[in-house]
């Protein structure tokens, strides 16, 4: 995310990419198809600083406003790799909650339940990583700004 602002949205999904795949490489044996989902993240989160949509100081509004639309992003390409790679489970603690609300028997599927967990975890994911990224960003140098 940070350097979604720092260096470009496609720069970003470089770094986004590459990071999940390092992972996969060495420690998470999820990790790799959801690479696609990390680019789309700094992309998302480029444009979005780049359309003035956040800023190097976000405000409230900025965070929550940019938050809901990365995790909707994030989730819509999740997912599927979720459902259609890994049979739902990923060893996460969203699967919990996938489960709970598989148990219910009201959410149609399983894809409507993945995405649901998702999104709900997402939703306080991003925004809390946005809050994390706002403080960060106001103690970087200007200079270093991508403008």
């Amino acid at each position: 995310m940070i350097s979604a602002i720092l260096v470009g949205p496609w720069n970003a999904a470089i770094a986004g990419a590459l990071t999940n795949i390092i992972k996969w490489i060495t420690f998470d044996p999820v990790a790799g198809p959801y690479a696609i989902t990390n680019a789309a993240i700094g992309i998302t989160l480029g444009v979005l600083y780049k359309k003035g949509w956040f800023s190097a100081k976000p405000t409230v509004s900025q965070i929550i406003k940019s938050g809901i639309i990365i995790a909707v992003i994030a989730t819509i390409v999740s997912a599927p790799i979720t459902v259609y790679l890994f049979g739902g489970v990923t060893g996460q603690g969203v699967d919990l909650i996938t489960a709970m609300l598989l148990g219910t028997g009201e959410m149609g599927g399983l894809l409507t339940a993945v995405f649901s967990s998702e999104l709900i975890s997402d939703l306080l994911d991003k925004i809390i990583s946005l809050v994390i990224v706002g403080v960060i960003l106001e103690n970087i140098p200007k200079k270093y700004f991508k403008q």
